[in-house]
């Protein structure tokens, strides 16, 4: 990878904005990956739900073959071995795929910028282009909405709701949680303030009185 590519990544020029609302029409996204660094750490796995009206309307999962090796703590954390991505594409053949599928709708996840920094750094890497997506953080959103919580981690989220954890840290299974929670989010905010909008307008006020201070 040359110098200006990751000069571009880093900044991330063209990225997306983190949105505080509730589109009707989203992609849920969720990635396994072989560490935290977008910039050193691989791809290794990923998943995508269409929504439209709050509905899904089609799916895209996919595994992917790193070039190096999968560490032993991810293989133990996430399931996915060596021998499962052998035989799977290659980033640079299913990146085109996944981004074709989710088009230019919204994005929504958990702690999605981790997601969002690492499709958008392969993109430039591999494909010349940016991820220029916008995107909503349900952890964002759950931390605003649902609390008293011991944490806000995928899983205790998972059984806040009653929701199976038995398949977590598996793209698809998250995908499939994501959605629930991004689901009872907007259903407390209207719960909370009345309607969406006023959950929206409620928010920049708070931001800009912080600001303010």
């Amino acid at each position: 990878m040359s110098t200006n590519v990751f000069s571009c990544a880093e900044g991330r020029e063209g990225k997306g904005r983190s949105l505080l609302s509730f589109p009707h029409d989203y992609v849920v996204i969720d990635i396994e990956t072989t560490g935290y660094s977008p910039r050193y750490d691989e791809i290794i796995e990923m998943c995508a739900d269409r929504f439209v009206n709050g509905q899904r309307a089609g799916r895209f999962l996919s595994l992917v073959k790193p070039e190096d090796p999968i560490p032993a703590f991810i293989q133990q954390l996430t399931g996915i071995t060596d021998e499962m991505v052998a035989d799977a594409d290659p980033i640079e053949r299913v990146l085109p795929r996944f981004l074709a599928f989710v088009g230019d709708l919204p994005v929504v996840g958990h702690n999605v910028n981790f997601d969002v920094n690492f499709i958008f750094d392969r993109s430039v890497e591999k494909l010349g282009r940016p991820f220029p997506n916008d995107f909503a953080d349900k952890l964002r959103l759950a931390r605003r909405l649902i609390p008293g919580l011991p944490d806000y981690q995928l899983s205790t989220l998972a059984g806040s709701l009653g929701l199976d954890k038995s398949s977590m840290h598996r793209a698809g299974a998250d995908c499939d949680v994501t959605d629930a929670v991004y689901k009872r989010c907007r259903a407390a905010a209207v719960e909370q303030y009345g309607s969406v909008e006023a959950f929206q307008e409620a928010m920049k006020a708070a931001k800009k009185e912080a600001a303010g201070k």
